[in-house]
C-alpha cells in the first residue's frame, strides 16, 4: 500500500471481491490510484498491460488484480 500512500486503514477492512473503485469498500481510490496500481504491476511483476479495457477488469477487485498476477506468471516460460 505505499504505492498509493495510504495510512490508516485495516487491511482486513478491504474485502478483496468487492470493487476497488467507486465505493463499497474501505479504500477511496481515484483514477490516478488507478494508474498507480498499473505502474506497480507492472514495475514489479513485469507484466505490461497496454490495454485500457484489460487494465480497467484487471483492477477491478484486489481478487481480480490477484488473478491476473497469477495467470500472466503462469505463461511466462520458466
Amino acid at each position: 500500500m505505499s504505492t498509493l500512500a495510504i495510512e490508516n486503514i485495516d487491511p482486513a477492512a478491504v474485502d478483496d471481491e468487492k470493487p476497488l473503485f467507486g465505493g463499497g469498500n474501505a479504500l477511496t481510490l481515484d483514477s490516478v490510484d488507478a494508474i498507480e496500481i498499473i505502474m506497480a504491476i507492472q514495475r514489479t511483476y513485469g507484466i505490461r498491460i497496454n490495454d485500457q479495457n484489460l487494465a480497467r477488469e484487471v483492477i477491478r477487485s484486489v481478487n481480480s488484480i490477484a488473478a491476473f498476477i497469477t495467470e500472466q506468471r503462469n505463461l511466462q516460460p520458466s
